[in-house]
């Protein structure tokens, strides 16, 4: 198979989910090459990197990185290059991701304020009918829960 199909391949069995893409991608090649390229934290580093970047070009070099330079099977750790590098990329979408959250909170926390100001304001307005104030009864105001 060429490369494109392989990649097809490779995300129907991972139903839409990246980081099932990514070590499934990293699976294959491995079995292609008969001998492991990854190492633990090299593979979870690579499938945090495709859960926050999605399946992108950028997350299938870096796996083709990793697998040609075999650095943490022949050292014992990650690089620590390429660790700092992922780690900064994952930073900088997590921050997007909060600042998006932020947003979408005021505009949450707007709404619920304008309606709770709507509703105070309406029950405030409101009065005994006309006929307890003429027949000296008191009425009481039913509550209408809202």
């Amino acid at each position: 198979m060429n490369e494109k199909k392989e990649i097809d391949n490779i995300q129907t069995q991972a139903n839409g989910f990246p980081f099932k893409w990514a070590e499934k991608m990293m699976v294959q090649m491995e079995k292609e090459q008969n001998r492991t390229l990854f190492g633990m934290e090299e593979k979870n580093l690579l499938c945090n990197y495709a859960y926050h970047a999605g399946n992108t070009p950028e997350v299938q070099a870096q796996i083709r990185e990793i697998a040609a330079s075999r650095f943490e099977l022949q050292n014992g750790f990650v690089d620590p290059v390429v660790q700092r590098k992922i780690q900064a990329t994952i930073k900088g979408i997590e921050l997007k991701w909060s600042i998006t959250a932020d947003q979408k909170e005021l505009h949450t926390s707007v709404r619920k304020y304008l309606k709770e100001n709507k509703r105070g304001s309406t029950r405030d307005a409101r009065k005994a009918p006309d006929k307890a104030k003429n027949n000296g009864k008191d009425y009481h105001q039913r509550n209408a829960g809202r």
